[in-house]
């Protein structure tokens, strides 16, 4: 009867979100929660997993023009992703996060700049776009900043310290951290096949 019940309440704050919030995205997974408020810009090009839990303040945009100029953004978050409070992902190319991993509050993460032309407000200027590559399981420290418009792929299992700035590709089992981001350490896990991973 318990079971019974949870599955009855399961459905209908499903049911809920779905009214109030996940039909603005092109798709939301199963047991996935996603707490107000909540700014969304261009949903139907943000796909998020199962069992995902997302605290209140996310700002998520995907940008499919700016100026006269037209994109194909794509922001992938697959399962079991945790994202804190009050973070930013922008995206105008592509933008995937990795099952498991674990996004502290206030952190951004973009794949754009824009272009910096004196005399002329960020309004006015254009784009310089990438990519951005989040590895299963990895953790993005407290108000880190992964700034991917000349593209990034954080590996594994890596960590990025508080406040680190990340601007080139931080491999599997690394921890980051500084400004500039830099290597500081390895991740202490059970050595596999085929890996950098040290005991």
């Amino acid at each position: 009867m318990i079971k019974f019940l949870k599955k009855i309440y399961h459905a209908t704050r499903y049911m809920y979100n779905y009214i109030f919030c996940f039909h603005k995205f092109g798709h939301v997974g199963i047991g996935t929660t996603i707490n107000n408020p909540l700014r969304i810009g261009g949903g139907k090009y943000i796909f998020i997993g199962n069992s995902c839990f997302i605290l209140d303040g996310l700002r998520i945009e995907a940008i499919s023009k700016w100026k006269d100029k037209k994109y194909e953004p794509k922001i992938d978050i697959e399962d079991s992703v945790t994202v804190g409070q009050n973070c930013h992902f922008t995206c105008a190319n592509r933008l995937y996060i990795g099952k498991g991993v674990s996004i502290l509050p206030q952190v951004l993460i973009t794949d754009i700049e824009h272009e910096y032309i004196s005399d002329k407000s960020l309004r006015e200027t254009g784009l310089e776009v990438g990519s951005v590559e989040i590895g299963e399981n990895a953790v993005i420290g407290m108000g880190a900043r992964i700034l991917g418009h000349k593209n990034i792929r954080i590996g594994k299992s890596a960590v990025i310290g508080t406040n680190a700035v990340v601007t080139h590709d931080v491999p599997d089992y690394t921890i980051v951290a500084g400004i500039p981001a830099k290597v500081i350490g390895k991740v202490n896990c059970e050595k596999e096949p085929n890996s950098s991973c040290d005991k």
